[in-house]
């Protein structure tokens, strides 16, 4: 049976902790209640989860076994968005590019992403460089450096990175310049998770 995790997010308020406003309540509520609606051992639908809530929706798919997981913002700052579990993991994402995770285990503590960014999001080809620090099994923050070339076809995007990690993410970029579907490297860890937003 595939595990499922319906992920909530909504506008936050002034709190710096999201998870404590009513509305971050309400979310988690009316996830928990979708997924109680649908039958044993299997998942709601991307038509059943758009329906039952509202706001920006997104849907994460594992690398490894592509669990589908649902999610709703909670918190918008400063063009960080941030997205949460009903368990509260999250994904804060900034123009739909991962800039941090927590509570996935082999977390992306932080990303310096800027220069790949200005790339990927005007679909340019270049050179850039990029930055991964992720939380290490005995709780150590490691930081990778990489070195990364971003091609161009249309409007899909890749970043191939190289150096101490060998990766390579690939993105849909809109012409507005928001990433609508990826597949990025979270850490050695999570391995690669597929992002695709389905209500912006």
């Amino acid at each position: 049976m595939k595990k499922i995790l319906v992920l909530a997010v909504l506008l936050a308020g002034c709190s710096n902790d999201p998870f404590t406003t009513p509305r971050a309540k309400t979310a988690f509520d009316t996830l928990r209640s979708v997924l109680r609606k649908s039958p044993p051992a299997t998942q709601p639908s991307a038509e059943t989860v758009l329906a039952s809530t509202q706001g920006p929706l997104v849907v994460v798919r594992a690398g490894s076994t592509g669990a589908a997981t649902y999610l709703l913002r909670i918190s918008e700052r400063d063009g960080f968005d941030t997205y949460t579990s009903s368990d509260r993991r999250t994904i804060t994402l900034r123009n739909g590019m991962i800039e941090e995770t927590r509570g996935l285990g082999n977390d992306m503590m932080s990303t310096r992403l800027e220069d790949s960014a200005s790339l990927i999001l005007t679909r340019r080809a270049g050179t850039s460089t990029r930055e991964y620090s992720h939380l290490t099994g005995e709780g150590v923050t490691e930081t990778l450096r990489l070195m990364c070339e971003i091609s161009v076809d249309g409007s899909s995007v890749t970043e191939a990175c190289s150096g101490p990690a060998e990766i390579t993410n690939s993105y849909v970029v809109a012409p507005d310049g928001y990433v609508v579907s990826s597949r990025q490297w979270v850490s050695p860890g999570v391995g690669y998770i597929a992002v695709q937003q389905l209500r912006r």
